[in-house]
């Protein structure tokens, strides 16, 4: 491996830690403010509760929200994990190039699994319909509008992480055939 080709190699590992941290962060900053909406909707639960309510619900939506995503899901962790393990191969076997490109394969296939997960609208649908459904409330769902600056900043800050996962992999899959 030449030094040009190691310095290109950590300059995109580090870029990608960084910018991957940095959302995750932001997300998990927003998490205590929707824990607070709906302890105040709902004052007599406490964290046990919550964390099993938030289960119950996650639950629900899963089975019924992605009955027709499972197989396509399964197919690109499948391919996912299979590009990581061909990079971790090539790094071994010194082929830089083929592993800089599979570890662009990797990261487009989780843009790919990143855009078929359902909208924030397509969500916010699902649990309205719920309602309507079943007006006692068991999974005690709290709706926030759509318009609220805390939902807007998760869809602004979901979209640029699914974003920025798939450019990263297209620069790194095309990066690859210049090397």
């Amino acid at each position: 491996m030449s030094p040009n080709q190691a310095f290109f190699l950590t300059v995109i590992g580090c870029l990608l830690a960084i910018s991957s941290s940095y959302f995750i962060v932001r997300l998990n900053m927003l998490k205590p403010t929707l824990k607070q909406n709906f302890l105040d909707q709902y004052p007599d639960t406490d964290d046990q509760a919550y964390k099993v309510q938030q289960s119950m619900k996650q639950a629900y939506f899963n089975a019924s929200f992605y009955k027709q995503a499972v197989p396509l899901t399964s197919w690109l962790v499948l391919l996912f994990f299979l590009s990581i393990g061909g990079c971790l191969t090539a790094l071994y076997l010194d082929a830089l190039n083929i592993a800089i490109r599979l570890l662009g394969s990797a990261f487009i296939f989780i843009a790919f699994l990143y855009l078929k997960l359902p909208t924030f609208q397509a969500q916010h649908t699902f649990w309205k319909a719920y309602l309507q459904a079943h007006p006692e409330n068991e999974l005690k769902v709290v709706i926030l509008p759509l318009d609220s600056p805390i939902q807007q900043r998760r869809i602004a800050l979901l979209t640029k992480f699914k974003c920025c996962t798939l450019v990263a992999g297209l620069i790194l899959f095309y990066a690859s055939l210049f090397l």
